[in-house]
């Protein structure tokens, strides 16, 4: 059994050095023989052109002279080639009107756009002149001048025979206030009809 494994030894040393040798012996080849030398070819310069006659010339140069071009550049309608395709713009944004603050108590004739609510009638007297407000929820309100009306702070400044006018204040995210008067009229049909 000690022998079995000393010639199986042997023989896997024999195998090791064999291959060893071969891939010692297959690297060593002769280098590459250097590549032959690129040719120069000289050229010579071409032949000057033959020498015209001053009259040949003369001619020539009349002739380009009563040319005109074939294309001439025009620019109108066209982006100038080399201005930034980029532009510095700023946007002009709409003025946006503030809401309303939700938190302030409003009366019930606040809480609507006054171009919703109808006049249903008008009472003038030496008491005082009133109206007949109907809200667009279907509720009626009588309301005199100073009554607080639409969302945007509006205010009932007078009351007419056929009209009722509410002066409101718009404000704007940009700072701007407009006021803004809106005639509310008795009977709103007539009243187109006659304008």
């Amino acid at each position: 059994m000690f022998e079995k494994n000393n010639r199986s030894t042997c023989l896997l040393v024999c195998g090791l050095v064999c291959v060893v040798m071969m891939v010692f012996f297959a690297g060593c080849e002769q280098a590459p023989p250097p590549p032959p030398p690129v040719k120069i070819e000289k050229t010579e310069p071409p032949p000057p052109p033959p020498e015209n006659n001053v009259v040949d010339e003369a001619m020539t140069l009349d002739e380009d002279a009563s040319k005109e071009p074939e294309y001439e550049y025009d620019p109108a309608g066209r982006r100038e080639p080399f201005s930034s395709l980029v532009q510095d713009q700023t946007l002009e944004l709409p003025d946006v009107i503030v809401p309303p603050d939700p938190e302030i108590q409003r009366t019930p004739l606040q809480k609507f756009e006054v171009n919703t609510l109808r006049v249903t009638g008008i009472i003038l007297g030496s008491l005082g002149d009133y109206a007949r407000i109907e809200a667009p929820d279907g509720k009626s309100y009588t309301i005199d001048v100073g009554t607080l009306a639409g969302i945007h702070e509006g205010e009932v400044i007078s009351i007419s025979e056929n009209s009722v006018i509410i002066r409101e204040t718009i404000r704007y995210e940009s700072g701007k206030v407009e006021e803004l008067e809106t005639p509310l009229y008795l009977n709103p049909v007539e009243e187109e009809e006659n304008e």
